[in-house]
């Protein structure tokens, strides 16, 4: 078999050969590609959550404003944060400071939402997200923020690099909870697609996404839950059985929603098992 048709037939082969592994030879693709696939070594890949607590705007934000949650993504130019809050007046405020201290920021301001365009000449170049690449691990966005703790989802083919990451944040004056830390596979379709939010949030009125959200930003669904339906009905002036019916019904069309994913993420080890290597005849 040509090279052509040995890559054809083992697609994989070319996208293991764009990752270099120290100490080891690249195999040539030709006679034999098949075996050439095995003889690459399986390097594994570390995962960690953290949350971080430091001098910078968010934490400060979200622990002066405890109803306020803050969601962002970030690039090289820009960063979209998303501030949720059931209290109007934190909004307002969220949106005076934010002007003050991010120049040329644009906002966009809907429901309990503001939506904050901010140009990423204004972030801090010993940022959190800076460390992390500085230590050779990523990020898998977004990251929020909530009562004064950023929490970030960590990837790393080194363990210590996330050690060295914790190490710098503190050195740095920052705190640092490693809530978990593992050892995954290769990404897998079934761990890590992405999902449209229009395809989870399809069905569900406006009055229904607006009681999820506030549920969700004032404790409702914590462990113990921080707040209870009679509460939550009189904060948005309805009746309990009123409140109680749209809850039910946004938590059911979300779950309807997602539920194809999670059945299939329930048989991941049938339909795709990408830690396991299958000779192909």
């Amino acid at each position: 078999m040509d090279s052509e048709g040995a890559h054809r037939k083992h697609p994989r082969i070319e996208i293991l050969r764009l990752r270099r592994f120290p100490g080891v030879q690249e195999q040539p693709l030709g006679q034999g590609a098949k075996s050439a696939f095995f003889h690459y070594p399986l390097v594994s890949n570390f995962e960690a959550t953290i949350e971080v607590a430091h001098d910078c705007p968010f934490c400060r934000f979200t622990s002066k404003y405890q109803s306020s949650r803050i969601t962002s993504w970030t690039n090289e130019k820009t960063v979209i944060a998303v501030v949720d809050s059931p209290e109007p007046k934190v909004l307002d405020a969220y949106e005076q400071e934010f002007s003050q201290l991010f120049q040329d920021s644009h906002f966009t301001r809907q429901d309990n939402r503001l939506e904050a365009i901010i140009p990423s000449s204004v972030r801090d170049s010993g940022s959190i997200t800076n460390l992390i690449a500085n230590n050779e691990c990523w990020y898998m966005q977004p990251s929020v923020a909530f009562k004064g703790w950023e929490t970030y989802r960590i990837l790393s083919w080194k363990k210590e690099n996330i050690s060295k990451l914790v190490q710098d944040i503190r050195a740095v004056g920052g705190q640092v909870v490693l809530k978990s830390l593992r050892e995954v596979a290769l990404p897998c379709f079934c761990d890590d697609m992405i999902i449209p939010t229009a395809t989870l949030l399809t069905d569900l009125t406006a009055k229904q996404l607006e009681i999820l959200c506030d549920a969700f930003a004032l404790g409702y669904f914590n462990h113990p839950a921080k707040i209870g339906v009679d509460e939550l009905a009189k904060r948005a002036g309805l009746s309990r059985s009123t409140y109680s019916e749209h809850l039910r019904k946004a938590e059911s069309k979300v779950l309807s929603n997602v539920y194809p994913v999670i059945r299939l993420a329930c048989r991941r080890t049938e339909v795709c098992d990408c830690s396991t290597n299958k000779n192909e005849n």
